[in-house]
């Protein structure tokens, strides 16, 4: 499509031009329209288009004059006249189409003498080429969201995996703390089998001691006896002894002789008393 500019009593006004066939004047909608516009290039494979662009759209200025959709109709015929066609098809698109419509009520005597083809074109085609290109977008979209719920759920399996491990070393855990509560009790159980004992062996030396007190040796006392008692209370303290080896005998020195003393004498008269107090010092 080539793009020219035409002079109307308005404004200038900029046009695509292109194909080859009748002529067909084509108004674009409100969202306006560009040289690839797949209306136009339906168009242009069968007739020969004039496609003006609106005032304010595209590279045409704004024209202060154009107040309501009749001022835009009776543009779009001046765009006509001053294009020199003879017999043209008005082709509308949305908006463009309600300009068609408001010519048409305005002034009916164009229309089949002057105008000899009218078309209307609704945004369904065009709705509907968005719709399916948003619907290749959102399938696009899915299936990416499928890729990451994969690898989301690749993540929830390592840690899933990981809190069985975890489980399995508390387990393991648990099973060590209740062996050592169990050697723990066994300690104390044996502690307070030694405190047991203990008490025991105090209270067998309490009696032991008490059974010893009893007795009292006199000068004269028979030992025999005390023996005799202490054997039954004390039997491993009288257990034969095993004697050490003998030495061997070392040769000692004769032993000096003594000098007699000779016994005191004592006087044939003497008195009885003074050899019993004699006798009572040798003693």
């Amino acid at each position: 499509m080539d793009s020219k500019t035409v002079e109307t009593r308005h404004a200038p006004i900029r046009y695509l031009e292109g194909g080859s066939g009748e002529p067909l004047v084509y108004l674009h909608g409100a969202g306006g329209m560009t040289p690839d516009d797949p209306i136009l290039k339906e168009l242009s494979s069968r007739f020969h288009v004039y496609a003006p662009y609106l005032p304010g759209y595209g590279e045409t200025e704004e024209c202060g004059s154009l107040r309501d959709m009749l001022d835009f109709a009776l543009h779009g015929w001046d765009v006509v006249e001053a294009l020199g066609l003879k017999n043209p098809i008005l082709v509308g698109h949305s908006m463009g189409g309600m300009t068609i419509l408001a010519l048409a009520d305005q002034h009916p005597e164009l229309f089949g003498e002057r105008i000899v083809g009218v078309g209307l074109i609704s945004t369904s085609t065009t709705q509907v080429d968005f719709g399916v290109k948003l619907v290749a977008e959102t399938g696009e979209s899915l299936a990416r969201i499928v890729g990451k719920v994969s690898e989301i759920n690749s993540v929830v399996a390592d840690i899933a995996a990981g809190a069985e491990e975890q489980s399995t070393a508390l387990q393991e855990v648990n099973t060590a703390v209740n062996a050592m509560d169990q050697a723990t009790q066994q300690n104390a159980a044996m502690a307070e089998q030694a405190t047991a004992a203990a008490r025991s062996m105090m209270q067998e030396t309490e009696k032991l001691s008490e059974m010893i007190g009893r007795f009292r040796l006199g000068r004269n006392a028979s030992t025999g006896a005390m023996r005799r008692e202490l054997k039954k209370v004390a039997p491993h303290a009288f257990a034969p002894t095993v004697k050490p080896p003998s030495r061997p005998s070392v040769s000692k020195a004769p032993a000096k002789p003594q000098p007699v003393r000779s016994p005191p004498k004592v006087a044939v008269n003497a008195p009885a008393t003074a050899a019993a107090e004699e006798g009572w010092t040798e003693f």
